[in-house]
Protein backbone atom coordinates (compact mmCIF):
# COMPACT_ATOMS: atom_id res chain seq x y z
CA UNK A 1 0.00 0.00 0.00
CA UNK A 2 0.90 3.34 -0.89
CA UNK A 3 -0.45 6.51 0.84
CA UNK A 4 0.15 9.52 -1.72
CA UNK A 5 -0.82 13.09 -1.04
CA UNK A 6 -1.27 15.63 -3.89
CA UNK A 7 -0.06 18.77 -4.63
CA UNK A 8 -2.55 21.25 -3.74
CA UNK A 9 -2.04 25.54 -3.45
CA UNK A 10 1.27 26.74 -2.73
CA UNK A 11 3.54 24.61 -4.46
CA UNK A 12 4.88 26.91 -6.17
CA UNK A 13 7.06 29.69 -3.98
CA UNK A 14 5.30 32.82 -5.43
CA UNK A 15 2.11 31.21 -4.30
CA UNK A 16 2.87 30.02 -1.05
CA UNK A 17 4.30 34.12 -0.33
CA UNK A 18 0.88 35.46 -1.95
CA UNK A 19 -1.14 33.27 0.40
CA UNK A 20 1.66 33.88 3.08
CA UNK A 21 0.91 37.97 2.80
CA UNK A 22 -2.84 36.91 3.66
CA UNK A 23 -1.79 34.39 6.74
CA UNK A 24 1.55 34.36 8.26
CA UNK A 25 0.77 31.01 9.64
CA UNK A 26 0.38 29.57 6.13
CA UNK A 27 2.78 26.02 5.45
CA UNK A 28 2.12 24.98 2.30
CA UNK A 29 3.37 20.83 3.28
CA UNK A 30 1.69 21.09 6.47
CA UNK A 31 -0.80 18.30 5.18
CA UNK A 32 1.91 16.50 4.02
CA UNK A 33 4.07 16.49 6.88
CA UNK A 34 0.80 15.28 8.92
CA UNK A 35 0.17 12.46 6.52
CA UNK A 36 3.84 11.64 6.34
CA UNK A 37 3.46 11.54 10.33
CA UNK A 38 0.50 9.01 10.05
CA UNK A 39 2.45 6.68 7.41
CA UNK A 40 5.28 6.19 9.18
CA UNK A 41 3.35 5.25 12.36
CA UNK A 42 1.21 2.91 10.43
CA UNK A 43 3.85 1.09 8.73
CA UNK A 44 2.61 2.51 5.46
CA UNK A 45 4.49 3.67 2.54
CA UNK A 46 4.81 7.33 1.56
CA UNK A 47 5.00 10.13 -1.44
CA UNK A 48 4.13 13.54 -1.19
CA UNK A 49 3.90 15.46 -4.40
CA UNK A 50 3.58 18.91 -2.54
CA UNK A 51 7.28 18.92 -1.76
CA UNK A 52 8.05 16.80 -5.01
CA UNK A 53 6.16 19.47 -7.18
CA UNK A 54 8.08 22.19 -5.31
CA UNK A 55 11.38 20.34 -5.90
CA UNK A 56 10.64 20.12 -9.37
CA UNK A 57 9.86 23.63 -9.54
CA UNK A 58 12.36 25.26 -8.54
CA UNK A 59 15.04 22.86 -9.94
CA UNK A 60 13.01 23.46 -13.30
CA UNK A 61 10.61 26.07 -13.53
CA UNK A 62 8.44 23.52 -15.31
CA UNK A 63 4.66 24.23 -15.68
CA UNK A 64 2.90 20.97 -14.16
CA UNK A 65 -0.85 22.15 -14.25
CA UNK A 66 -3.92 22.95 -16.80
CA UNK A 67 -5.78 23.37 -13.62
CA UNK A 68 -4.83 19.60 -13.37
CA UNK A 69 -1.77 17.63 -14.28
CA UNK A 70 -0.80 18.60 -17.75
CA UNK A 71 1.48 15.97 -19.63
CA UNK A 72 5.00 17.10 -17.58
CA UNK A 73 2.61 16.66 -14.21
CA UNK A 74 0.98 13.29 -15.29
CA UNK A 75 4.73 11.97 -15.99
CA UNK A 76 6.76 12.99 -12.98
CA UNK A 77 3.77 11.57 -10.86
CA UNK A 78 4.32 8.22 -12.71
CA UNK A 79 8.05 8.52 -12.57
CA UNK A 80 7.74 9.05 -8.79
CA UNK A 81 5.33 6.12 -8.05
CA UNK A 82 7.86 3.75 -10.45
CA UNK A 83 10.88 4.58 -8.73
CA UNK A 84 8.78 4.36 -4.94
CA UNK A 85 7.36 1.10 -6.54
CA UNK A 86 11.04 -0.24 -7.19
CA UNK A 87 12.35 0.62 -4.13
CA UNK A 88 9.47 -1.67 -2.54
CA UNK A 89 10.25 -4.48 -4.65
CA UNK A 90 13.81 -4.39 -3.83
CA UNK A 91 14.65 -7.09 -2.25
CA UNK A 92 11.90 -9.63 -2.58
CA UNK A 93 13.24 -11.57 -4.53
CA UNK A 94 16.73 -13.49 -4.35
CA UNK A 95 18.27 -15.03 -7.36
CA UNK A 96 19.80 -18.79 -6.78
CA UNK A 97 22.65 -20.33 -8.02
CA UNK A 98 20.64 -23.22 -9.54
CA UNK A 99 20.31 -24.02 -13.38
CA UNK A 100 18.26 -21.17 -14.82
CA UNK A 101 15.28 -23.86 -16.26
CA UNK A 102 15.10 -24.80 -12.41
CA UNK A 103 11.85 -23.67 -10.31
CA UNK A 104 14.16 -22.99 -7.32
CA UNK A 105 16.42 -19.64 -9.86
CA UNK A 106 14.27 -17.42 -8.57
CA UNK A 107 12.29 -18.00 -5.05
CA UNK A 108 10.27 -15.01 -3.76
CA UNK A 109 11.65 -13.67 -0.18
CA UNK A 110 8.67 -13.87 2.07
CA UNK A 111 8.41 -10.40 3.82
CA UNK A 112 5.57 -7.47 3.78
CA UNK A 113 6.77 -4.48 1.94
CA UNK A 114 3.98 -2.38 3.33
CA UNK A 115 0.55 -4.45 3.46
Amino acid sequence: MILVTIDSVGWKTSEARCIRAQDATFNPFYFEDELRNVALAENIHYIGLQKEFRRDWEENRRELHWGHWNYEGHKLVATLLAEKIQRMLEGCFIVRSAPVNSPAAVAPVLRSIGE
